[in-house]
């Protein structure tokens, strides 16, 4: 299961930590109704400004004083209570069973990195994305940490330094990763003649 941005973090609560789909949408009501909060008190006084060039206005003003419009500790969170403090990665196939990748990008290169729950040190690089080095630092990595790259969409949240770099929202290079997801299931199904499915 491979998302990114929103469809990130569904596909890490759907497979990680077996939510049903029902619960997947009644999170994402509550995340919307959570996150959206302005960074300082100067910033919720601007989003006190509505309707036509103000609002606009308002939102440029946010973005230049605080590079991003909204706090970020909301998101964390949230994020953090939902997912509590697993690891990413399995530990067995027996522990999840369903394979997850999320796609971030590297704010510096904007170019896209995948996270997963699963070992990739058998993969060879593709030059389309990139793997983070399957070290101890990767295997530490939060499940709520990587929802959180994956959702950092620029203007709107920082972005989140995992690993000495800082990453954003996967949905900029890959908004439908099912390249990926193809991708990535011809990995794992290379040893082995399994069907796959992609439903987008």
């Amino acid at each position: 299961m491979v998302g990114s941005s929103i469809g990130g973090i569904c596909a890490l609560g759907l497979g990680t930590r077996k939510w049903s789909l029902e619960e997947c949408r009644m999170k994402f009501l509550k995340f919307s109704e959570q996150i959206f909060a302005p960074k300082s008190c100067f910033g919720r006084l601007l989003s006190r400004i509505t309707g036509g060039w103000f609002a606009i206005l308002s939102n440029v003003a946010k973005l230049i004083f605080f590079d991003s419009i909204y706090d970020s500790a909301p998101i964390e969170t949230i994020l953090q209570e939902s997912f509590g403090e697993a690891s990413l990665m399995i530990q067995s196939d027996l522990e999840h069973p369903t394979k997850v990748a999320v796609v971030v990008n590297q704010a510096s290169t904007s170019g896209p990195t995948v996270f997963a729950n699963y070992n990739k040190s058998r993969h060879s690089k593709n030059g389309a994305y990139m793997w983070p080095a399957m070290d101890n630092l990767y295997r530490s990595l939060k499940i709520w940490e990587v929802a959180r790259a994956t959702s950092a969409a620029p203007g709107f949240w920082d972005t989140i330094t995992l690993l000495g770099s800082a990453y954003q929202d996967g949905g900029l290079s890959h908004n439908n990763p099912s390249a990926i997801a193809i991708s990535e299931a011809n990995v794992l199904a290379s040893s082995r003649n399994a069907d796959s499915l992609i439903v987008s």
